[in-house]
């Protein structure tokens, strides 16, 4: 079943957009139909993740999460170092 909405210019020019980039990603022609159902994937994939992430609060006590952030921290600090280092010494940090 085919049907119609109506939606304003810049609506229009931003589903464009969105047409356009999932056509480069996926090297063939996209239509309208395909980017809303992309969007919409979108969102509702990010509904389904804050709802499991809310459901996990709580279930960590918070002496051993300081812990885990902790380590954490201790690691990226650790790679930053190592990668201004290479830095340093004349090579390319990623990114």
């Amino acid at each position: 079943m085919v049907t119609s909405v109506q939606v304003d210019e810049e609506v229009r020019r931003r589903l464009i957009r969105v047409t356009s980039e999932l056509a480069k990603e996926r090297g063939r022609r996209v239509s309208y139909d395909e980017a809303i159902a992309y969007l919409l994937d979108l969102w509702e994939g990010r509904r389904g993740s804050r709802r499991e992430f809310l459901g996990l609060y709580g279930c960590i006590k918070a002496e051993r999460a300081e812990v885990d952030l902790a380590e954490l921290r201790r690691l990226e600090e650790r790679r930053l170092a190592r990668l201004v280092s290479k830095d340093s010494r004349g090579h390319r940090a990623p990114g």
